[in-house]
């Protein structure tokens, strides 16, 4: 049995040649316009481009990787084979050798196309797509994922097609390995493994034959993985399969990224979820289903549009950017990921009537993308994948329609034509139109954005007015604290998410959207928080200057707390308001003052204390004490030792020392009073003061013991003194019980001398 339906000529390697040549030039034409006009030509540091490259570096000079791996780790190894050929550790070349990667995977979808239409027209015209197509020409250049993952899903469909034609175990063999690349190169690509076995259940009918394939697929598979793996294990002290910072992107914080497309989800997840890859998955998944459902739905919808939508939402390296100043991209048709998905469904329609499970394949392909997508964020980069099948079926269209024009195919009765064609047609092309009428007919949200008639009880009211027209009416902790525990309680470990729900409306219609921040500050420096647009943070987004007068709008705002943060302190999270004016020759950012209440400057929501994981044990070395203030029920917090000073002198400024630990979440600011009394009952001296200098007692951690010094000046008279405290709660005055009358117990007593 031949492998190709027709005889394979050396003209058509010559032309096939020549398709990769042009492929290759035009994506080296860009690399020099992006040379030329580009300022990040030369990636940014700490950018995934510059971390790829470093990554390959590292492995020519020896020196990575030095702990289990936190990115993915395919392309950096792919990286460091282009420069060590190359043997110019740069990346001008890098750019250069990834031209030539990808040219050659247009070769491959090439040889694919051959092997889906018979014709070699059919793999002629695949190619070409893949070279002239202004989205594929910009991603052949970007040092990112993308051109390898192209390269080796080109290759898996070459692989899988021939696999149709002979059905061969080498080739199933060479299929894992390629599988086990592309996992190692986008983590999310990994189930097209199975693909590739429900594939070969259909061309190998029986157990036995079936059963040599899939073996030898997975066996390869295993094989190409496990030394990542097996590195996993020794440098972490875990099994897994691979430690993907892509992983945690992928699904952290959905339902509250406004518009699809990463934003504030993007922060979330990469600060406050890292390290649980499998559990984040789960944890946000199914926390974004229950915390709003129909959001939720909306937002997906959303996803769904821009993916089938001519958008290149941009993340890392903008294809629109890149545009704007590349003559070879203006030049060349502006073809839109619309027009290309409408050729391609077009070509597996036309496929399903010829060969159904074929066709079907590859459709679960383009689902398998969209569904990343989906669970992810929109972005063009995470998209782009799906255009290699695109291609080859784009490429399969017309060579179909002229075959059956020239086989002189004619319609039968109209059911069987509603029933072969109209139908499945109706569907690709509401999948078409939809995301048209989602992104240019800016059609009503659903649900809408969600709005209150009025504070919710449980709210804690501010009624801070920016500008005159921008109100904030209070602040609450976020819905499902469980999941957002930092807020309620006042404290939290690093690497946690932060979430509030804010409450804003505006007095009358503004002309501007204002842009807000929330962030965590300690002495003048941001460590954390996030800036947008108000409006956006919560699907679906709606800026302020399509808000409603009086209506007041709900959004729930999120970040990560990063490990940099100063621990034991109380810092401020604090928030505010400006506007982005772009015709301002000093600059862009414009801050909002806040006009009501008068005499405000800054406004502070609450304060936010961060400890290491895991409450130290109490310290040994201090006098034991179980005095227990409040109750369980409510505040309760235990002195756990002492130290009075047995003797000092007269008028002496002397440090009183204590070990307090809290039971229970605090939901009140103490200050420690300090009563040294005289034998007459008097107060002869007495110090007020928080019970921690710093550290707000409303954020402190439950379990951590706290010690504090208190200074008190002794009286001027020498004597005995008894010594008695108590606790204040800093608001109201209030008294907080303990086993003593007055709620004043006495702790031991002082000579002056």
């Amino acid at each position: 049995m031949r492998e190709l339906p027709f005889t394979l000529r050396r003209g058509h390697l010559l032309v096939a040649v020549a398709i990769v040549l042009l492929a290759f030039a035009l994506r080296v034409a860009l690399v020099f316009d992006r040379a030329a006009g580009d300022g990040r030509f030369i990636p940014p540091p700490l950018s995934d481009s510059d971390t790829y490259f470093q990554f390959a570096r590292g492995l020519l000079e020896g020196t990575w990787p030095n702990k289990p791996y936190d990115y993915q780790p395919g392309a950096a190894y792919v990286y460091a084979l282009l420069l060590g050929a190359t043997g110019q550790v740069s990346i001008p070349m890098l750019r250069l050798a990834l031209s030539l990667v990808d040219a050659l995977a247009a070769g491959l979808l090439i040889g694919a196309g051959w092997l889906l239409s018979g014709r070699a027209l059919g793999g002629y015209l695949a190619g070409l797509a893949m070279a002239l197509y202004p989205v594929s020409i910009y991603y052949g250049t970007v040092i990112l994922l993308e051109p390898l993952a192209a390269f080796w899903l080109c290759l898996f469909l070459f692989l899988a097609l021939w696999q149709r034609a002979r059905p061969a175990l080498w080739r199933s063999v060479l299929a894992g390995v390629v599988a086990g690349w592309l996992a190692a190169t986008r983590i999310n690509l990994l189930p097209v493994a199975l693909l590739w076995l429900l594939y070969l259940a259909v061309l190998c009918p029986g157990w036995r034959a079936w059963g040599r394939h899939a073996a030898a697929l997975l066996l390869a598979l295993v094989a190409t993985l496990a030394p990542f793996t097996l590195w996993n294990l020794h440098a972490g002290g875990r099994l897994q399969l691979l430690q993907s910072g892509g992983w945690w992107q992928l699904y952290a914080g959905t339902n509250r990224d406004g518009d699809g497309t990463g934003g504030v989800s993007a922060a979330l997840a990469a600060e406050a979820f890292d390290g649980a890859p499998d559990a984040v998955y789960r944890a946000a998944l199914f926390g974004d289903l229950v915390i709003d459902p129909g959001r939720f739905a909306g937002l997906l919808a959303r996803k769904f549009a821009i993916f089938w939508s001519e958008a290149e939402p941009g993340n890392n390296d903008d294809f629109f950017e890149v545009r704007a100043f590349s003559p070879l991209l203006q030049s060349l048709p502006a073809v839109t990921f619309t027009g290309l998905a409408a050729a391609g469904l077009v070509g597996l329609l036309l496929l399903f009537y010829e060969d159904r499970r074929l066709a079907v394949w590859l459709a679960a392909l383009i689902v398998l993308v969209l569904a990343g997508v989906l669970v992810s964020f929109a972005l063009s980069r995470f998209r782009y994948p799906v255009v290699v099948v695109l291609h080859l079926l784009a490429g399969y269209a017309p060579v179909r329609l002229w075959s059956r024009w020239q086989a002189g195919a004619r319609p039968g009765p109209i059911r069987v034509v509603l029933r072969r064609y109209a139908l499945p047609g109706a569907g690709i092309a509401a999948l078409l139109l939809y995301p048209f009428w989602a992104l240019t007919g800016d059609p009503p949200p659903v649900p809408p954005k969600r709005t209150v008639a009025a504070l919710p009880a449980d709210a804690r009211p501010l009624n801070v007015v920016f500008d005159g027209v921008l109100t904030l009416h209070g602040w609450r902790y976020a819905p499902y604290r469980e999941r957002f525990p930092a807020a309620a309680q006042g404290w939290s470990e690093p690497q946690r998410p932060y979430a509030v729900e804010l409450f804003w409306s505006v007095q009358q219609p503004v002309p501007a959207a204002y842009q807000f921040f929330i962030a965590v500050v300690a002495d003048g420096v941001r460590y954390a928080g996030l800036d947008r647009a108000l409006g956006t943070v919560t699907y679906p987004p709606q800026t302020t200057d399509r808000w409603q007068p009086g209506v007041i709008y709900a959004e729930i705002v999120s970040f990560g707390l990063p490990p940099q943060l100063p621990r034991g302190r109380s810092l401020p999270v604090m928030a505010g308001a400006y506007r982005l004016e772009d015709n301002r020759p000093d600059g862009a950012l414009v801050p909002v003052p806040i006009t009501q209440p008068p005499g405000l400057a800054s406004l502070t929501l609450q304060h936010l204390a961060i400890y290491e994981a895991g409450p130290p044990p109490l310290p040994d070395d201090w006098p034991g004490s179980e005095l227990v203030f409040g109750d369980p029920a409510g505040d309760q917090l235990i002195l756990r030792g002492y130290a009075l000073p047995a003797a000092v002198d007269a008028g002496a400024v002397v440090p009183l020392r204590f070990l307090w630990q809290a039971q229970t979440d605090l939901t009140r600011d103490y200050n420690l009073f300090i009563h040294i009394m005289a034998d007459d009952g008097t107060l002869a001296a007495q110090g007020d003061a928080a019970v921690k200098d710093g550290l707000l007692t409303t954020t402190w951690r439950p379990g951590e013991p706290v010690s504090s010094d208190i200074s008190v000046t002794m009286p001027a008279q020498p004597g005995v003194y008894p010594v008695f405290i108590g606790l204040l709660d800093s608001a109201s005055g209030e008294r907080l019980a303990v086993a003593a009358p007055d709620f004043r117990p006495q702790i031991g007593v002082i000579r002056v001398r």
